[in-house]
């Protein structure tokens, strides 16, 4: 319809994107860097998924510019039912609205729908690092499953917020570089002190516990010595060796 309303108003025919090219049409599109083989084929896989809910769901809709708002919605309806997180489902909707607006921005999905649609809340729980058992695990035909990373991105934030915390860093500084808004997220999903963390400061804590709060005899040994001085040094050297014998 709009191919022929064109036609009649600038007697000029125009050639729309193709929704079966729209793969091929994405990494054909001019951009300063190359984006590297694994996004291009994550981003062509998305891309082909919504190829072919077009195809089976609405034929008629060969061009771009036929898709319409309902189309794009029942689409990542179909996503949302296969599980994906809220994460996933905002990287499906931003690869839609950058597609529609570089190759059809007249079209009626774009216009009524991908320009102003919102993103989603992505506060959601990160899993856990696959353990060795795991990794190793084998399925009952005795295939062995595929090798889950140890090293994932989310295993290095839980273990740097886990030794910043624990290490006194303030909260603010923590979020900031992670980058969430809100410092439950924080403390919720991604401090998990382990036995490590337990230990030591339950070492650094029992003197104070044992002691009513008076310094460990190493405390007052550093402290002893971080204020030495040539005048102090006979009564220094005397209080050593007193805190010594009396450890021995």
């Amino acid at each position: 319809m709009e191919q022929r309303i064109i036609e009649a108003k600038t007697g000029m025919r125009r050639d729309f994107a193709k929704v079966e090219a729209i793969p091929d049409a994405w990494v054909a599109l001019p951009r300063k860097r190359l984006p590297c083989r694994l996004y291009t084929k994550t981003v062509k896989s998305t891309l082909q998924r919504f190829v072919d809910f077009m195809r089976t769901n609405h034929r008629e809709a060969d061009d771009m510019a036929a898709v319409r708002a309902d189309h794009v919605r029942a689409f990542l309806k179909r996503e949302e039912e296969r599980g994906i997180s809220p994460r996933t489902w905002n990287i499906t909707l931003k690869l839609l609205k950058a597609v529609f607006r570089k190759l059809e921005p007249n079209a009626g999905a774009y216009r009524g729908f991908l320009r102003d649609a919102a993103f989603r809340d992505e506060d959601t729980i990160h899993r856990e690092p696959f353990n060795e058992g795991e990794i190793h695990a084998e399925e009952g035909d005795g295939k062995r499953l595929k090798r889950g990373s140890v090293r994932g991105w989310h295993s290095f934030r839980v273990a740097f917020v886990t030794r910043a915390l624990a290490g006194g860093m303030p909260e603010e500084l923590v979020r900031r570089v992670t980058g969430h808004t809100a410092v439950d997220i924080v403390r919720r999903h991604y401090f998990k002190p382990g036995r490590e963390e337990f230990r030591r400061e339950f070492e650094k804590a029992m003197p104070r516990m044992l002691m009513n709060g008076a310094k460990s005899r190493d405390a007052q040994l550093w402290e002893i010595i971080e204020h030495m001085t040539t005048r102090t040094l006979k009564q220094d050297k005397a209080r050593l060796l007193e805190l010594l014998q009396k450890g021995s």
